[in-house]
């Protein structure tokens, strides 16, 4: 039986409503041997409430993922946790939009260790005024995003597996609507780099197949990464018109594998 928590959004002028996401991973051990969900109710988050930049652990600036997690109870499942964007305390799952993601660090949220989900969250809320990451997964580390929209401001990449594993479920958006935003940070693709993988592994809960999108960024892999395109829901779309002509980008041993998606 999973753990869960419910997390209260930032309201300015007011004080939080129980504990942040920071507060809640901190009370952890480094290792994890149990399910744990954590639930963040709808709204605009700020702050972790975690430690400052000079402590250990979680950061109030960063959501940072990082704890050890073996199958060392198979009765019990395989150790992980699970951050999901809710509606309500029933547990309906959040609308895009409904719960985003702002922490002011790049990226905001940043994957080292360990098997982690992240469901029905907005990452970033763009202001086209400062370049700021999504998503980064290193060392080693997993990653399930399951209809996640990023809307950051970049140069150039928004989600990034760097040595890690980033497995897509459902819907990945990505400034799908670029074209309204200001400033000179408009980007947001995706890139596996360093022996990294993204792939697409199957449709969400509830059957959504989901969808690649793209407003204005590119694919990349190199260095030995590896991106698998496998989404199957509709129309894939990936626009680049910032950074540079290409929508598809390999390089230095890299690889990208349509699947059968249409784009």
């Amino acid at each position: 039986m999973a753990r869960i928590h419910y997390i209260y959004p930032d309201v300015p002028g007011r004080p939080v409503n129980g504990e942040g996401v920071g507060e809640v991973l901190n009370r952890y051990p480094d290792r994890i041997e149990d399910a744990i969900v954590i639930r963040f109710l709808p709204g605009v988050y700020w702050d972790t409430h975690g430690q400052d930049q000079t402590g250990f652990g979680v950061p109030r600036h960063q959501l940072y993922l990082s704890r050890e997690m073996r199958n060392v109870r198979k009765e019990r499942g395989e150790s992980r946790i699970v951050l999901e964007g809710v509606k309500d305390f029933v547990g309906t799952p959040a609308d895009p939009g409904d719960v985003v993601l702002n922490f002011p660090a790049s990226p905001i949220v940043r994957v080292e260790q360990g098997i982690w989900e992240i469901r029905n969250i907005t990452i970033g809320q763009h202001d086209g005024r400062s370049s700021k990451h999504a998503l980064e997964c290193k060392n080693g580390a997993q990653v399930t995003l399951e209809n996640v929209h990023c809307r950051v401001g970049s140069t150039n990449v928004g989600v990034s597996a760097i040595g890690g594993k980033i497995l897509c479920r459902g819907d990945l958006h990505c400034n799908v609507d670029t074209a309204s935003y200001e400033g000179p940070y408009r980007s947001c693709g995706i890139r596996a780099t360093q022996g990294g993988l993204i792939d697409y592994i199957g449709s969400a809960r509830g059957g959504h197949k989901g969808t690649l999108q793209i407003g204005n960024g590119v694919v990349s892999a190199h260095d030995g990464g590896q991106v698998d395109l496998g989404w199957r829901g509709g129309l894939n779309n990936i626009t680049s018109w910032t950074h540079q002509g290409n929508t598809l980008a390999i390089n230095g041993g890299g690889r990208i594998n349509q699947r059968g998606s249409r784009l």
